[in-house]
């Protein structure tokens, strides 16, 4: 898209843009100024944001701009991770997410792996020190006060997410490896990936699951996809796109009486899981129930759920699917891993807030859904659903892989790891 048909687009403002700091890069200011506001797009339509007014109505004044600074010394929407390489380091890929058991950046490293890359030369970012966190709060305001000019034509929210950028350039303007982006876009990860763009670093977009199929154009360098959505997001841009290996794929068990009923969760157990709990009583009251939280969960109390087998959190999802009849999951892109495990999918509502069928699954005939449990009746509506014709072939068209003729993951990597280091 270009920039001037950007939905944020304003003329002074994009010349604000152009003059960017640009870290030595080859960038144009046009190029800094659209993936700037790009970014702003997708934070706008990731946080659901709505800007009264156009850009330079509604100036921020000196109310609007002290809680700017404000939360700019809380590092709003700004990694507090430790991103420097030592400098004996021959790392080729550096994650600019913690890599805990079980998260997307876990997952994520051990995938890398798997198509060639040794742990080794993966460099995990790690949580900074007092000091190193006090000098990033001093760095962050000086980059807000660059930026103050600006007030009179961005929002509060949109504002910080600049600064935000220009604050990610800054700290990976020195680093050597490949910056890895997880999909799932944040608005820190946006800022972050806007970030790395601004500072000219190689960067690698991971797509988060089959339904990320949006792939805002934030200056990704390369991409590594698993579906043909994913990697027709990237049409017409010059970003590399890479084909990630398939996943494994099982024969849909379809039981006949549902006797461990599993329940996957997304971020959220609160008041969520207590109204579940009635539910699941009430539809499948014989039914042993297994629970799966989500690894963000990390305090959860088993006596809310008395009866049930609530999931260590080193289990995986596969695992976790395939030991279960069914699947209960709310708004997930984890459906589509399930239903691959060969295990049926319910989708109901409440169990986030993000409504019925966010991704769509149901209404296109993929994943079983409900808004809420029925009382009776579930098992033979279950088989019905999945019993019918064309399903396999509705689950293969959301999953299929991209075109053979496209390169696979592997061959990036293993020119990466075979490349003589710089300077040889």
């Amino acid at each position: 898209m270009s920039v001037k048909g950007h939905p944020v687009y304003r003329r002074k403002l994009f010349n604000f843009f152009k003059k960017v700091e640009h870290h030595q890069t080859a960038m144009t200011g046009r190029e800094r100024a659209g993936i700037l506001l790009r970014a702003i797009r997708e934070f706008r339509r990731r946080t659901r944001t709505k800007v009264a007014g156009g850009f330079g109505d509604t100036p921020l004044g000196r109310k609007g701009t002290v809680a700017v600074l404000r939360a700019v010394l809380r590092l709003r929407y700004m990694s507090l991770l430790h991103l420097a390489p030592a400098s004996n380091d021959t790392s080729l890929m550096l994650m600019l997410d913690p890599v805990t058991l079980h998260s997307k950046a876990a997952g994520i490293v051990a995938a890398l792996e798997q198509h060639g890359m040794p742990k080794a030369r993966i460099l995990e970012s790690r949580p900074m020190g007092r000091f190193r966190r006090l000098v990033q709060n001093v760095v962050a305001v000086v980059v807000a006060l660059r930026t103050m000019p600006w007030r009179r034509h961005l929002s509060e929210e949109d504002l910080l997410l600049v600064i935000a950028c220009l604050f990610h350039a800054r700290r990976l303007a020195d680093a050597t490896s490949v910056t890895v982006h997880i999909g799932d876009r944040s608005p820190r990860r946006i800022a972050m990936a806007a970030g790395a763009a601004l500072a000219g670093r190689a960067s690698l977009y991971w797509q988060n699951g089959y339904h990320d199929r949006v792939i805002p154009d934030l200056g990704y360098k390369n991409a590594a996809v698993l579906n043909t959505a994913g990697a027709a997001a990237f049409a017409g841009r010059a970003t590399q796109v890479w084909v990630l290996d398939p996943s494994e794929q099982s024969v849909l068990r379809l039981p006949e009486r549902i006797r461990r009923l599993g329940i996957a969760t997304n971020a959220f157990a609160d008041a969520e899981i207590d109204l579940l709990r009635d539910r699941v009583i009430a539809s499948v009251p014989d039914a042993e129930v297994a629970l799966r939280l989500h690894p963000r969960i990390e305090n959860f109390d088993a006596t809310r759920v008395p009866g049930w087998d609530v999931r260590s959190r080193g289990e995986s999802l596969q695992v976790f699917a395939r030991s279960c009849d069914v699947v209960i999951c709310g708004n997930t892109a984890a459906q589509i891993e399930i239903l691959m495990a060969g295990t049926p999918v319910i989708h109901v509502a409440g169990l986030d807030p993000h409504g019925f069928d966010l991704y769509g699954y149901t209404a296109r005939g993929i994943s079983f859904g409900v808004e809420a449990l029925p009382s009776g009746g579930l098992e033979e509506s279950l088989r019905a659903f999945y019993a019918k014709s064309g399903w396999a072939e509705r689950l293969q068209s959301e999953i299929t892989p991209p075109s053979v003729s496209m390169r696979p993951l592997r061959d990036y990597i293993t020119a990466l790891v075979t490349a003589p280091p710089p300077g040889d």
